[in-house]
């Protein structure tokens, strides 16, 4: 995606989402679930602040 603002639209998505479900996932959730809720929310953050730099350096 060469579209900044997309890309940080749907970085903050992602981000809301994982943190939803991270915060209100169940407590019995397995540890891998746990890994790859932490790992998408993870890449939603570097998505969202590589959008922001492409954006500030407009």
């Amino acid at each position: 995606m060469n579209n900044p603002k997309q890309t940080l639209m749907i970085g903050l998505i992602a981000v809301a989402i994982s943190g939803a479900m991270i915060l209100f996932g169940s407590d019995g959730a397995s540890p891998a679930l746990r890994a790859l809720q932490y790992l998408f929310c993870g890449l939603g953050l570097v998505g969202v602040i590589g959008a922001v730099v492409q954006l500030s350096r407009r």
